[in-house]
Order: structure tokens, then C-alpha cells, then sequence
């Protein structure tokens, strides 16, 4: 069977700072978008006050702003590779998970950042929060709050997770006759998450934390039911170089052969630092390869383990 269905349209006047480079844009002073489904953007959702948006599922890879923004989801909400911006207040709450994951491109052989994942605030009081009854996930992505008085909270029912996302560099020369350079660089590069204010992680479960830079100029809060984990991430580099060289006279012929090669694995280290730092969690806490920085108080609670490991 054939239906008819009228498609509504979207009309705005358009304002300097609206219009993005792909030209798809839905904006006016208050944008309230409600789906009982889905919501996918990868353009522009622009309120100039308050930007509101609730469904099933958000799904956002282009850049949603306004004063005040609220996204709802009663199962999930994916940030890949999209901006989120507000002003005075950015609110984040899932039914399920909050993942917000940056992009990367690859050519067979390198594998490059295509875009940065953010969630930022940038209001003087701002508020910043995402709430996930199950699991929060940051993969290489920049959480900040500019705002002095502002609050930033990360909440997980279950576990919070700062992960990294993994770069490649690979050159080849060759200049014939047995002269080769080879290079491969591999680097994780972790989530940070930058505030102002005061900073709260909570899991109900796990926290773990890899290559991550974690930093307030406030107090930093970080609270595990069970553990609570900061691992060093890897940027390993592998060198190969070989040359030969002949020369013949008229009696007798010279040849010098070398071949070396470098091979290093770096930590790229978690980093938490605050004016005053209190970590807490209902099993274990381990800080490997990490660094945990206080210019006040400094306070580690495990309900039954501390391992601190270089």
C-alpha cells in the first residue's frame, strides 16, 4: 500500500555564527526537538536560549549549542565526533549509556584524529552534568567548564570510563641499493576533562581512567562503589634504518654495510590534579603509571586495597 504523509518544514532567520560550514541548520531562540524514536543530527541545532532535545535515542555528530541545553534519552545518548555547547547549564541524562567518542580516519596505513568529541560549557556559573543510569564511556574526548563558579558532575549507575583513542604514523623511504628508513609511530591519546569549578566522577561500580587529563582549579572528587583505576596509556615507536655503500678501485674494492634500529614505549600518564583531590572507593584504588596532584589536600580511601605503581 502507498501513503501520503505531509513533511513539515523548518523555517529560521538565519543569525551571524548560525549558519555552519555544511550549511544544515535548525535554530531559532528556543529549539525543543521530541521524537518518541530516534534523534540523529550531524548539522547545526542552534537555540539561542534554550536548545531541549528528547527521544529513545540521540545521536549526534554535528555540533548542538544554546544557553541552556538539555539532552534526554530514555536509552541512549552517542556524541561521535559532535559538539555540544551551552552557555549557562549543559544536562546530559540516559536512561542507558552516554557515550561521547572521538572519530578517526585511516589510509590502510596511518590512522589520524577526524574529530574531536566535545562537551563544554562556557558560562561564567555554568553547569555541566551528564547522568547514565548504566554506563558514561569518553573515548579521546574533551569534556570542559569555563565557568569559576560553575559545577561539572559525571554520574554512572554503573561504570564511568575514560578511554583513549589510538593514532598511527607509518614512513617508508628507500633509496635503492639497500638504503631503507622505516618508521611507526603508535600513540593513545586519552579524554580530558577541564573545569573551572568544582569536579565530581561517581560510578556506582568501576571508575578507570587511561591517558586521561583530568584537571580543576577547584576540588576534584572521585568516587568508586567498587574500584577505582588509573592506568598509564602507550606511544611506541618503532625505527629501522639500513645503508650500504661500495666503492671499487683499480686493485681493490671497499664496502661498508650498518643497520640499526630503535625501538621505545613511553607511558603516557593519567593525570588528576586539583586544588584539593579526594579519591574514594568501596574496593580498590590503583594509580599505575599515573599522577595524582594536589596543592591542598590529598586524600586516597579504599574500602580494602592501595596500589600506587610506577
Amino acid at each position: 500500500s502507498i501513503q501520503q504523509v505531509r513533511v513539515p518544514q523548518v523555517y529560521a532567520k538565519l543569525r551571524e555564527g548560525d549558519l555552519g560550514g555544511d550549511g544544515a541548520l535548525l535554530g531559532g531562540q528556543n529549539v525543543l526537538l521530541s521524537a518518541e524514536q530516534d534523534i540523529t543530527g550531524s548539522g547545526n541545532i542552534v537555540g539561542r536560549d534554550v536548545t531541549q532535545l528528547s527521544a529513545r535515542t540521540l545521536i549526534n555528530s554535528g555540533s548542538i549549542s544554546g544557553n541552556r541545553v538539555s539532552l534526554l534519552a530514555g536509552e541512549d545518548i552517542l556524541n561521535t565526533g559532535g559538539q555540544i555547547l551551552g552557555g549557562k547549564a549543559v544536562s546530559l541524562l540516559a536512561g542507558r549509556n552516554i557515550t561521547s567518542e572521538t572519530t578517526t580516519r585511516s589510509d590502510g596505513v596511518n590512522r589520524w584524529v577526524d574529530r574531536r568529541a566535545g562537551i563544554y560549557s562556557e558560562g561564567a556559573d555554568g553547569h555541566l552534568t551528564l547522568r547514565a543510569l548504566n554506563n558514561i564511556t569518553l573515548t579521546g574526548s574533551d569534556i570542559r567548564n569555563a565557568g569559576e563558579n560553575g559545577k561539572t558532575s559525571l554520574t554512572a549507575g554503573h561504570d564511568l570510563r575514560l578511554d583513549t583513542v589510538s593514532t598511527v604514523r607509518s614512513q617508508e623511504s628507500d633509496w635503492g641499493k639497500d638504503n631503507w628508513r622505516r618508521e611507526h609511530i603508535q600513540t593513545e591519546s586519552g579524554t580530558r576533562i577541564h573545569a573551572a569549578g568544582d569536579l565530581v566522577l561517581s560510578a556506582g561500580r568501576d571508575i578507570s581512567a587511561t591517558a586521561a587529563d583530568v584537571t580543576t582549579d577547584a576540588a576534584l572528587t572521585a568516587q568508586a562503589g567498587r574500584d577505582l583505576r588509573l592506568n598509564a596509556g602507550n606511544s611506541v615507536t618503532d625505527l629501522a634504518e639500513h645503508s650500504k655503500e661500495s666503492s671499487r678501485g683499480l686493485l681493490s674494492g671497499h664496502s661498508s654495510e650498518r643497520h640499526d634500529e630503535v625501538h621505545t614505549r613511553q607511558a603516557v600518564s593519567t593525570e588528576l590534579s586539583g586544588e584539593t583531590v579526594h579519591l574514594q572507593s568501596g574496593r580498590d584504588i590503583s594509580v599505575s603509571g599515573s599522577n595524582v596532584v594536589s596543592s591542598g589536600n590529598l586524600a586516597l580511601q579504599a574500602g580494602r586495597g592501595l596500589d600506587i605503581t610506577t
